[in-house]
């Protein structure tokens, strides 16, 4: 009897962690931003770097505080959830630095004199995130919710590229092939973004601050500093 009546006493407390956690999964767009000019491609030679793709998330979400409709005071949510931010698949011609004498130059988005060693650049990678977030949000009535969210991130954003010599050069005889990649370790980033909701469904949008280090040598930064999200989703 004592344990039917500690398990009574428990089902308020399990019902209550119910409807406090929820979970929400959403698909979407992503679209990257790239890090830069000779960061995997020369911007005034041929180039392909595609940077929107599939998109999704999947987290649990807290609600804190229910919002009073039309107030201005806020409810608050958080949010505890996996992102994927997409992937990028890029080639390119560079040509080699400028160092004074030729190369490509940044400056005038062309080679000065040459070009030097022409390579073909074959790169790609895909960034992936856990963040936590904190969600003030108005309620405005019939269902309807906008809210504001910021917290920090921790991500991952492996990166592979080859440089293969289209002619010989410092780089080696035609044909021979560097491969150079980002190592996958654990990163700090700051997630941010906007959501409007109706009852379950919700359209988020969120941006990753992810710039990453590189640790010199063979182990080469990402080609991407941030990422767009644009999900439709579902709380469950």
């Amino acid at each position: 009897m004592k344990k039917i009546a500690v398990l009574l006493a428990l089902l308020p407390i399990v019902a209550h962690a119910e409807s406090f956690f929820q979970v929400e999964a959403g698909v979407g767009m992503a679209s990257a931003t790239k890090d830069g000019d000779q960061m995997y491609y020369d911007e005034g030679l041929p180039h392909r770097t595609p940077v929107n793709s599939f998109g999704a998330r999947v987290g649990l979400v807290a609600n804190l505080r229910e919002a009073e409709t039309k107030s201005w005071t806020p409810g608050v949510r958080l949010h505890f959830g996996y992102a994927y931010w997409g992937t990028e698949s890029w080639s390119a011609t560079v040509g080699e630095d400028y160092n004074g004498a030729y190369g490509y130059s940044t400056a005038t988005k062309g080679c000065v004199e040459t070009c030097g060693q022409i390579r073909a650049f074959i790169s790609g990678g895909s960034l992936h995130s856990l963040s936590l977030t904190v969600e003030p949000y108005w309620s405005l009535g019939s269902g309807w919710a906008v809210g504001a969210e910021a917290g920090p991130a921790v991500y991952i954003d492996p990166w592979k590229a080859a440089y293969v010599a289209d002619e010989s050069g410092p780089f080696g005889p035609t044909g021979s092939v560097q491969y150079v990649s980002h190592k996958v370790v654990p990163e700090p980033g700051i997630v941010v973004g906007l959501s409007v909701s109706k009852g379950p469904f919700s359209v988020r949008y969120n941006y990753i601050f992810a710039r990453n280090r590189s640790a010199g040598g063979s182990d080469v930064p990402s080609g991407v500093k941030g990422a767009h999200l644009l999900t439709l989703n579902y709380t469950f």
